[in-house]
């Protein structure tokens, strides 16, 4: 494992995290043997005291989606505060852990946007958990909407909020937007309770403690989703989510230049060439030797599932050559098409 973490700022509701998805699973596929921690932001909060939430993002639009599918129902009025969905994840990171808190952010997206259909309530919420391995499903239903959940999603705001506290301090690759501070952004519970929040250094403590000092707040703002956080040997680097997968590798690598893949393969640098040479880019990669059925199913081992806009972004390759590849897999009865659209590989007998 590398001494290297990075911690997503995000929230499974956001269109723009929704939207930039494909660079967080290509960091999954490449990076694998990083640290990665997801902390919540809460991008469409509850209003307080009848008070219209001026800064929640604003959801409007779905057709700048990026590719990533979007049911034809689903309509901004139709998406509930993301609070249930963050406390959700809070929860199933301490009974699952780290990895499984992704694996139900991206469970709870899908399940919103492309099956149109967004919890709204812990019924809800137990039946999206059920399907990610690792989950207790049940008790992450129990927790929702309690205190430890809210407290536990409050700790993760005030990570945010010492992280653009100390934006001027630190590295920082694109821009990252940031967002006042919401009336229930705020703590709600001791930062002792529960999992632990950041260390002298800014970094994450793993013994359930938190030395944060919550009445020092010197800047009262969050980041908007998504946005990274590494924290490795040279120090701490913030990356905008949405500045592009090249932009976050060369934030990763500033820390370690050996992380993730070393570079193209002999294949991939075959298909540059006719590019170069004139070849459009689908021509180019039905052409080449790479074999995009085998590597569709690496990526798919990878992540627990994918939409063809998230392969294509793993391969390199245009929407329509990971189309073809996905389709012929299919056939083959090497991977499936869930209820929601996405990929996953069909379980070895």
């Amino acid at each position: 494992m590398s001494d290297i973490t990075i911690t997503l700022f995000s929230d499974p509701l956001s269109v723009a995290a929704y939207r930039n998805r494909p660079v967080r699973s290509r960091l999954r596929y490449g990076f694998s043997d990083v640290d990665r921690r997801y902390r919540c932001l809460v991008s469409i909060p509850e209003p307080i005291d009848g008070a219209d939430a001026e800064s929640a993002e604003r959801l409007a639009r779905f057709d700048d989606t990026g590719g990533m599918p979007v049911e034809s129902d689903v309509t901004a009025d139709g998406v509930p505060s993301s609070w249930m969905a963050c406390e959700a994840i809070a929860a199933g990171r301490e009974t699952g852990g780290r990895g499984a808190a992704f694996d139900l952010a991206r469970a709870l997206a899908d399940r919103t946007f492309a099956a149109g259909d967004p919890p709204s309530t812990p019924e809800g919420v137990r039946r999206i958990a059920e399907s990610v391995p690792g989950i207790d499903a049940e008790a992450v239903a129990a927790a929702v909407g309690t205190r430890r959940a809210t407290a536990a999603v409050g700790r993760d705001l005030e990570r945010a909020r010492e992280t653009v506290s100390r934006l001027a301090e630190v590295d920082v690759r694109g821009s990252p937007r940031t967002v006042p501070l919401r009336p229930r952004s705020h703590l709600d519970g001791p930062l002792s309770d529960g999992d632990g929040a950041g260390s002298p250094d800014g970094r994450d403590s793993d013994d359930g403690t938190d030395d944060a000092d919550p009445t020092a707040r010197t800047e009262d703002a969050v980041f908007a989703a998504p946005v990274y956080r590494i924290d490795g040997p040279a120090g701490t680097t913030v990356v905008d989510g949405a500045a592009g997968f090249d932009v976050l590798r060369d934030a990763v690598r500033t820390h370690d230049p050996d992380l993730g893949d070393a570079g193209a393969s002999t294949e991939t640098q075959s298909r540059n060439v006719m590019q170069q040479y004139g070849a459009d880019a689908l021509s180019a990669e039905s052409l080449g030797p790479e074999d995009h059925r085998e590597r569709a199913l690496e990526v798919l081992g990878a992540l627990p599932s994918a939409f063809a806009p998230e392969i294509a972004a793993c391969l390199d390759v245009t929407e329509e050559t990971c189309r073809i590849a996905l389709h012929r897999l299919k056939r083959e009865g090497s991977v499936r098409r869930e209820t929601t659209g996405a990929w996953t590989r069909v379980p070895e007998e």
